[in-house]
C-alpha cells in the first residue's frame, strides 16, 4: 500500500525592519512526494518495497522490487540505500527519480551483510585531488551512469561512450573494472590499464590453477 502524504504544517516567517517588529506570517512547509514518503515510510517499518525508477541514461521508466536498508544524503541528494532483488546487489536511487513507491506488506530482508555494511558514498565524492580514468563503457552497460559517478566525455556512433570516473586507488579501480568484464575498458591512464590486466592475469591462472586439481 502507499504511504499517504503528510500533512503540511507552517512555519511562522518573523523579521525586522527599521528596528520595528513586522507581524509574523504563516506559510506552508514544503509538502514532501507521495512516493517519498513511502520510502521514508518502508524504512522506518522495515518493509518491502516497490518503486517506479526513471534511469536518465536509457530514458526509460521501470519497476523494481526492493529491500531498504537505509537513507543517505550525497551532497544536496536524498538516496535510498536498498537491495535490488532484480539486481541481487545494494544500489542507490535518487529520491528524484522514483517517481512512484509503495510500501509492500512483507519484510524488508536484504542479506545480512548488506544490511551490516556501513553506506558506501566514497564514489559520489568528486575530490578534484583524485586521480581520473577514462573508460570505454558498451551501450549494454550504459545502466552505470544511474548507480556511479560517470562524466561523459564522448558519445560514439554505436551507443558506446567514453566516460570519466575518479577513483581512490588503483587496485579498488582494477577490481571494479573487471566486474563489468568485457563492456567496460580502460583507455586512461595507461598505468590503470596495465594494472586492469595484470589483475585478469592473476585470475586466470588462479582459476586454471583450481581446475587442475579439481580435475586431478
Amino acid at each position: 500500500m502507499s504511504a499517504t502524504r503528510p500533512s503540511p504544517h507552517t512555519y511562522a516567517n518573523h523579521t525586522k525592519s527599521n528596528g520595528n517588529d513586522i507581524a509574523a506570517v504563516d506559510e506552508p512547509a514544503p509538502v514532501e512526494s507521495q512516493a517519498a514518503a513511502a520510502v521514508r515510510a518502508a524504512v522506518l517499518d522495515r518493509r518491502a518495497l516497490t518503486i517506479d525508477y526513471y534511469a536518465a541514461s536509457h530514458d526509460t521508466l521501470s519497476t523494481r522490487i526492493v529491500d531498504p536498508i537505509r537513507i543517505v544524503l550525497v551532497g544536496d541528494q536524498s538516496y535510498l540505500e536498498a537491495w535490488s532483488r532484480e539486481a541481487e546487489g545494494v544500489r542507490l536511487f535518487r529520491f528524484d527519480r522514483i517517481v512512484d513507491a509503495s510500501v509492500l506488506d512483507e519484510p524488508s530482508a536484504p542479506p545480512e551483510p548488506a544490511l551490516k555494511a556501513p553506506p558506501d558514498t566514497s564514489l559520489f565524492d568528486a575530490d578534484p585531488s583524485l586521480p581520473s580514468a577514462t573508460l570505454l563503457i558498451d551501450r549494454s552497460a550504459s545502466w552505470m551512469f544511474d548507480y556511479y559517478p560517470l562524466r561523459v566525455v564522448r558519445e560514439l556512433a554505436d551507443g558506446a561512450c567514453e566516460a570519466a570516473m575518479t577513483f581512490a586507488s588503483d587496485e579498488w579501480m582494477a577490481r571494479f573494472v573487471l566486474g563489468f568484464g568485457s563492456a567496460v575498458r580502460v583507455l586512461e591512464p595507461q598505468s590503470l590499464a596495465d594494472r586492469v590486466r595484470d589483475v585478469a592475469v592473476t585470475a586466470l591462472a588462479a582459476y586454471e590453477g583450481n581446475a587442475v586439481e579439481v580435475d586431478g
